[in-house]
């Protein structure tokens, strides 16, 4: 999944599973996800350093793709 996927999906989720969000609230939730993924990513030593790279900037271009709605 691309990051802008998974920022529509993210989105998209928050939305149905709240009705009553506002896209700016579902924006919030969502970057509040993304920014938890990207803090334990950088905690996580079990992974190589190229794999640790990978998801470090898959979330933080997900984060720019919600940033960016």
């Amino acid at each position: 999944m691309t990051p802008i996927d998974k920022c529509n999906d993210l989105i998209k989720t928050a939305l149905c599973t709240f009705e009553k969000l506002t896209i700016h609230e579902a924006k919030k939730i969502c970057l509040m996800v993304v920014n938890e993924m990207i803090e334990e990513h950088q905690i996580i030593r079990q992974l190589d350093p190229e794999m640790k790279a990978f998801y470090l900037k898959y979330w933080k271009r997900t984060k720019q793709e919600i940033e960016k709605l």
